[in-house]
This record gives structure tokens, C-alpha cells and sequence, in this order.
């Protein structure tokens, strides 16, 4: 009995999850891109698939123990395999795909600070030079030491 209720909860939860995707993307047009989305609810779909298969298996069919038809129990827990192996993929994909996001949002912002400061350089540029009186070098000779003010 512990077992369905666990499997009905994790379904739930995954449906939950799913949903919550979802509400994401409608939320964020255009940061949110389709590929991910569509990636993350047919990996939910097959995972609510699989856990739904599990539990009819086990409940209905009594697939937990090799006994009568050994061909069904190997095909099943085969198939299930597969479908695993499956939603294992799908969230291989789904991780590379974020790390491509982030690298590519990490070189965004070091181009955004190299523009910073290349308009920084340039408005210096056109400034001219400090005035004499102004030092622009500041060596560590220069900083007065605990015996030296």
C-alpha cells in the first residue's frame, strides 16, 4: 500500500512540476526558450508514463516476481528499462542545454564589461592627460610605513 501511495505522489508531484514549467514560460516570453520547455514536459510525460507503468505492473499484473510468464516480466521490465534509460537522456540534454544558456549568458556579460570599459578609455582619451600636479602613478614606495610617516 506504501508503494502506490509513494508512486501517486511522485506523479503528483512531477504533474506539479510540469505545470509550474509552464506558468514559467508564459511569465518569461522571450528569456524562456521553446527547446527547453518542450524537453522538460516530454520528460515529464514519460516520466509520469513510467511511473504509472511501474505502478500498474506491480499493482494489477503482479510484475514484481518472475513467476508464470517469464517472456511478459522480462519484456516489461525491459521496456521499462528503456524508458528510464529515455528520461535519462532527455534530462542529459536538458543539462547541456542550460550549460549552453549560462556560458553564453556568461560571455554576454564579459562583453558588456569590456564595452564598459573600451567607452571608458575612449571618454578618458578625449579628456586629455591629468593636469601635472596630479600623480597618475602610485607605487608601494610611496605609502608611508608604520616607522616612516
Amino acid at each position: 500500500m506504501a508503494f502506490t501511495i509513494l508512486l501517486i505522489v511522485v506523479m503528483t508531484a512531477v504533474a506539479g512540476m510540469t505545470v509550474r514549467e509552464i506558468v514559467l514560460s508564459a511569465w518569461k516570453r522571450d528569456e524562456y526558450p521553446r527547446r527547453r520547455l518542450t524537453l522538460r514536459i516530454t520528460m515529464a510525460l514519460m516520466l509520469i508514463f513510467l511511473l504509472a507503468s511501474v505502478l500498474v505492473g506491480v499493482r494489477v499484473f503482479h510484475l514484481d516476481q518472475p513467476q508464470g510468464i517469464i517472456g511478459l516480466w522480462m519484456a516489461f521490465w525491459g521496456c521499462i528499462m528503456l524508458l528510464t534509460g529515455a528520461i535519462v537522456c532527455l534530462a542529459i540534454a536538458d543539462l547541456r542545454s542550460i550549460g549552453d544558456d549560462s556560458h553564453a549568458e556568461t560571455n554576454r556579460i564579459w562583453r558588456d564589461i569590456a564595452e564598459t570599459i573600451a567607452a571608458h578609455e575612449k571618454k578618458r582619451a578625449r579628456e586629455g592627460p591629468p593636469p601635472d600636479n596630479e600623480r597618475t602613478d602610485h607605487t608601494d614606495a610611496d605609502r608611508p610605513t608604520p616607522g616612516n610617516p
